[in-house]
């Protein structure tokens, strides 16, 4: 059997196309190799981009990074250091912050805010700059502990002269609402007997904290202060950081003069009213500073009281 010549088994080079003979297409060939080469390191660039920008997202989000600036920036805020259970971030609602407890200065023993969450609304455009900016906290159900230490002393002004001066405030002070709370405003110290609290009063409240436009360490608010006896609105309130300087005004209607409420009044009140013994509804205009304490002017229109005298029987009396 013969065999073919080894030139046969060599494979024929691929021919060229014919369209391609000319300088002109071979233009063409070598400008359309340098679009896809380019295409390529485009795209390429592009994931490394996408990349590295993943890489510092997940970073910068992540809940011990979020834990940390969290605490940093509400201690620079508050001028105290706070604590947390969990914290995390949310696209659609910012830095969610769990079990936020701040603490109380010295002699106080109890937190002045304990709260179940708190949420921190970052400027979108900041995060870009790897500089957050708060412009909103919204404290869910907390619990506000205003105590007054023997009569001299409440303890976030005690927290406002005790700021660190290496915890300086931010420069852009945020909103801050409060949503479903509960205020305990108590007494403490030797004066409020043996060294040990008084049972003080218990109401819920909500409002709206905002920043002083020409002051930032000032806030302006807004409250609503209600329990089963009283409903007290704030229409205005001051609030100064740097000395934990506070005045309010707000109104009450038609306060019931119940068993309820008499549990609740200071023991001097309680002691006239044990007295009187009045009957009926008030309206209370209720003002604060924290220098004079409350003050309070009633509307006892129609308030029925009565009053035993030793040398004669009971007489009644009606305001009008």
């Amino acid at each position: 059997m013969s065999q073919p010549p080894p030139e046969a088994d060599r494979e024929t080079p691929r021919q060229r196309p014919t369209h391609w003979d000319h300088p002109v297409d071979e233009c063409r060939r070598e400008n359309r190799a340098r679009r896809v080469r380019r295409r390529k390191l485009v795209l390429l660039a592009l994931l490394v981009v996408l990349g590295a920008a993943s890489t510092v997202y997940f970073y910068y989000t992540s809940d011990r990074q979020v834990e940390k600036f969290a605490e940093e920036y509400l201690a620079k805020l508050l001028g105290t250091r706070v604590r947390m259970g969990h914290a995390s971030f949310i696209f659609a609602e910012g830095l969610v912050l769990e079990d936020l407890v701040v603490g109380s200065p010295a002699p106080f023993t109890d937190p002045i805010l304990r709260a179940k969450r708190v949420d921190l609304k970052i400027a979108w455009l900041s995060l870009a700059r790897l500089s957050p900016q708060v412009t909103e906290i919204v404290v869910r159900e907390p619990e506000i502990h205003l105590q007054l230490w023997d009569e001299e002393v409440w303890n976030f002004q005690l927290l406002a002269r005790r700021r660190s001066p290496e915890l300086v405030p931010p420069r852009l002070r945020p909103i801050v609402a409060i949503e479903g709370g509960k205020l305990f405003v108590q007494r403490r110290g030797p004066l409020a007997g043996a060294d040990r609290q008084t049972p003080g009063t218990t109401m819920e409240v909500s409002g709206l904290l905002l920043p002083s436009e020409s002051d930032p360490d000032v806030l302006r608010f807004q409250t609503h202060v209600w329990s089963q006896e009283v409903n007290l609105a704030v229409a205005s309130g001051w609030l100064d950081l740097r000395s934990g300087t506070l005045k309010f005004e707000g109104q009450a209607s038609n306060v019931a003069l119940t068993p309820a409420l008499y549990g609740s009044l200071p023991r001097d009140v309680q002691a006239v009213w044990h007295k009187l013994e009045p009957t009926g509804t008030i309206n209370v205009k209720v003002g604060f500073d924290d220098k004079q304490g409350f003050g309070l002017v009633m509307d006892m229109t129609g308030v029925n009281f009565s009053y035993k005298y030793k040398w004669t029987s009971s007489r009644a009396g009606r305001f009008s």
